[in-house]
């Protein structure tokens, strides 16, 4: 959920400028992948519950900055499209609980975003 402050520039004011923060979460899923031996090319025997090494690692949870840039077109009297080029950085360790079994460094998000939006004014 973005929360964004808009600029808009120009001479007919049709590009804009926005950055802001964002809060993300995945919610409630299994996490969990299946491997066969064709999928890591040896041959191996998996346990009952055998899940994939880091699956269990990655937060559920994320937040960081967002910068956009983009330009509104008329369309008719009443409605506009814009196009909108936008960055999410994430600003949390992704995978937090790895560094309890001796990895070290940090996993951050960042999603570049092409947003297409229709409007109507009333």
């Amino acid at each position: 959920m973005p929360l964004l402050l808009k600029y808009n520039i120009g001479k007919d004011k049709s590009f804009f400028v926005n950055g802001g923060f964002f809060i993300a979460t995945t919610g409630n899923n299994k996490k969990s992948t299946r491997i066969t031996n064709e999928t890591i090319g040896y041959s191996y025997t998996p346990t009952e519950n055998y899940n994939f090494t880091f699956a269990g690692d990655i937060d559920g949870s994320d937040y960081g900055i967002t910068f956009g840039l983009g330009k509104s077109f008329k369309l008719k009297s009443k409605t506009n499209l814009s196009l909108e080029l936008r960055d999410n950085l994430g600003l949390v360790n992704a995978i937090s609980g790895i560094i309890d079994r001796g990895v070290s460094g940090d996993i951050k998000t960042n999603t570049l975003n092409l947003i297409a939006q229709l409007s109507f004014d009333l």
